[in-house]
């Protein structure tokens, strides 16, 4: 092949030389086609024996994950909806639930509009009861 500049002349000598070549034998592939097939089948099932754990628990961890994270859903729900009732219930003497949020019998933050908000709940708690 000569060196060009000339895209054109580029074309043409690999036309050219595409022409000459001799035609491709697709009969080979066609005939050994049944035994890639079963080769590949071979080479999966030996992959598959080797990583014969991970292929069952796989599946399986992706089928169940939903169903759990449902379930630790409700439940957590579930105790949620029943410490709330009962943390609010002035019956038992239970602390209210934001005075619970904070950490401690008396809440002290470093807001004063929220201190007296907390106290102004309690004042009202006491009074009722």
């Amino acid at each position: 092949m000569t060196r060009t500049s000339d895209p054109k002349d580029v074309v043409r000598e690999a036309m050219r030389r595409a022409t000459d070549a001799p035609p491709a034998e697709l009969d080979r592939l066609l005939e050994r086609t049944p035994e890639l097939l079963r080769e590949a089948r071979r080479r999966r099932a030996a992959a598959v024996g080797e990583a014969d754990l991970w292929s069952t628990l796989v599946p399986l961890i992706g089928r169940a994950l939903p169903a759990l994270a449902v379930a630790s859903a409700l439940l957590v729900a579930a105790v949620g909806w029943r410490w709330s009732k009962d943390a609010c219930d002035p019956r038992n003497g239970s602390p209210a639930v934001a005075t619970w949020l904070l950490g401690s019998e008396t809440p002290a933050t470093q807001d004063a509009v929220f201190e007296a908000l907390i106290a102004s709940q309690d004042a009202a708690k006491e009074s009722t009861e």
